[in-house]
């Protein structure tokens, strides 16, 4: 049915004048499970359509959002819409959309049943609040949410796809005395991978061995970033670095570095579209070109940038399968691991911080990669291998590359990471780098 509204989007934006027209339309079902004080909460529920539809003509492209699907609104937007477009200025760089037609191949370990006919997870919830008070949590809160949703995608090329996955998320926060705390994530497509009391083990863990923080020395040392700091800046990484629209428009700390050494040597990233149980993968993008891996880091050197088909033109190559229809973004940044222990990794430090959480990352001067995030909840000094006093009040303040560059170790662990301070999924390990530079953070 939704495969016929985005059918229909699109005769009536080509009746009404338009050249390329794109239409998605989604549906969700999400349910959420808000818990504080070591209980269960409130309990909510949302179903939800949208459509989004791009429309060319003569050479000039808009964009629109609709929550009201029906037949009258969507006339009335459309032609709109083309009313407006006289009012802009043809676009040099516009690019018609690809008569190319695709095979789209289902992605392991995207949907799962078991999900959509979940109608209590509230045992998900105690599992994770059990585990951070056996680890020593006083107070433990967060939230759970899972999903149905489905896609549907039509063109005026003759495109037609569509896809349903589910995904369940739970981020758990573990509270000791007035300044410890914690922060765990676990996120999955199927239940068969989710396991609640991980991130419960972990939140627990940190608050408890967090009690009692001391103010942090400003200086420059040896750090071991926990995975959910490295989804954060990675991120960053893979969207403000690699996105070939934040190149074109100077944005990018990449910029006209294509094919140089931007990284330590054991550092590898890709995009992976199609990653199994990854929260992001999708089996097509905005244009309806088949998503893909494409390698951005290889040991150390910048090889690919993340392109839709406007940008690929422009850069005379082909599209990765990251549309965005005006920003190509990544779907699931995944890094290499390494062969080492968080354990192995916290003995080779002699003085240095380990940093299990941040936010509020910012650029100073995206072009120069200049930027700083506040180190959240546990943070530990490292001295002659061992985990020693917790601290507060401390900024990491750098450049991006410098981080880059300075990469020593990396764990074969990895976790699956996204929450609202790492909205880009991303497969991520601890990582040690070396010459990280902390100020005092001031909130």
């Amino acid at each position: 049915m939704s495969l016929e509204l985005a059918n229909y989007i699109v005769k009536v934006g080509l009746e009404k004048g338009a050249q390329d027209v794109i239409a998605i339309v989604t549906r969700s079902d999400e349910h959420m499970f808000r818990f504080a004080n070591n209980s269960l909460t409130i309990v909510k529920n949302w179903s939800r359509e949208s459509a989004n539809m791009l429309i060319g003509i003569n050479k000039k492209t808009i964009v629109v959002s609709l929550t009201k699907l029906d037949k009258d609104t969507i006339g009335r937007v459309v032609d709109k819409v083309v009313k407006t477009s006289k009012y802009l200025e043809p676009d040099k760089d516009y690019t018609p959309l690809p008569g190319e037609k695709f095979e789209y191949k289902s992605i392991p370990d995207t949907y799962d049943p078991k999900i959509e006919a979940l109608e209590n997870a509230s045992e998900y919830v105690d599992a994770a609040i059990n585990a951070a008070l056996k680890e020593g949590a006083e107070k433990v809160a967060g939230v759970l949410v899972y999903n149905v949703g489905e896609k549907f995608l039509a063109t005026s090329t003759g495109i037609e796809a569509s896809e349903k996955g589910t995904s369940i998320k739970l981020s758990v926060r573990a509270f000791c005395g007035e300044e410890a705390s914690g922060h765990g994530v676990e996120v999955s497509r199927v239940l068969s991978r989710f396991n609640p009391e991980r991130p419960g083990r972990e939140a627990g863990e940190y608050a408890r061995r967090a009690v009692n923080p001391i103010e942090g020395e400003p200086g420059t040392y040896e750090t071991i970033l926990s995975p959910l700091v490295v989804a954060n800046l990675f991120g960053d990484v893979a969207f403000i670095g690699a996105s070939a629209f934040m190149v074109e428009a100077g944005f990018s700390f990449f910029a006209d570095k294509l094919g140089e050494k931007v990284a330590s040597d054991v550092l590898t990233v890709y995009d992976d579209g199609r990653y199994p149980n990854g929260y992001g993968s999708t089996m097509f993008d905005d244009e309806g070109t088949p998503t893909t891996r494409t390698v951005i880091i290889e040991k150390g050197v910048l090889k690919s940038l993340l392109h839709n088909n406007k940008t690929a033109r422009k850069f005379q190559t082909t599209s990765t399968g990251n549309a965005g229809w005006v920003v190509p973004h990544p779907w699931n940044v995944v890094i290499e691991p390494g062969s080492y222990t968080l354990e192995d990794m916290i003995s080779q430090v002699d003085n240095g911080i380990f940093v299990t959480n941040n936010w509020y990352t910012r650029f100073q001067n995206y072009r120069e990669g200049i930027f700083s995030t506040i180190c959240r909840d546990a943070v530990f000094r490292i001295r002659n291998g061992e985990l020693a006093e917790p601290l507060k009040g401390l900024r990491i303040s750098g450049r991006m590359l410098d981080l880059l560059q300075n990469i020593s170790v990396l764990s074969k662990e990895r976790v699956q990471i996204q929450w609202w301070e790492a909205e880009i999924p991303a497969f991520a390990p601890y990582m040690l780098i070396k010459n990280v530079n902390f100020t005092k953070a001031t909130l």
